[in-house]
């Protein structure tokens, strides 16, 4: 799950050409893939191994805070709550991923 600050999101749309609203943007495969490729470059700076590293993302429009119950007073991450409110999100990022590494044939299907 990532959520992105609004004005950095626009900036990174305006800079790669994409149109359409906030709401286009976090659906966005572009963006997605932009996400990807900055954890990419952390994953690589940092050595981290290929099963460290992380294959899709789900973009949320709606910023992790106190406010929604998904962040603590001190700002830290509710994970049981994020993991409750984003299951099919998180469910869905898995299938993909499975889905992939199947037709890579990188793991078997029984």
């Amino acid at each position: 799950m990532v959520s992105l600050k609004e004005e950095k999101l626009l900036e990174y749309a305006e800079v790669n050409g994409l149109q359409g609203s906030i709401s286009d943007f976090v659906k966005s495969q572009d963006v997605e893939y932009g996400v990807l490729k900055q954890l990419e470059r952390v994953a690589n700076s940092c050595k981290l191994d290929k099963v460290e590293r992380i294959m899709r993302v789900h973009i949320t429009k709606e910023p992790f805070s106190y406010k929604n119950g998904l962040m603590t007073n001190t700002q830290k991450m509710k994970r049981t709550e994020i993991k409750s409110r984003y299951r099919n999100e998180i469910s869905n990022l898995y299938i993909s991923c499975i889905s992939q590494k199947i037709k890579e044939g990188s793991i078997g299907v029984r």
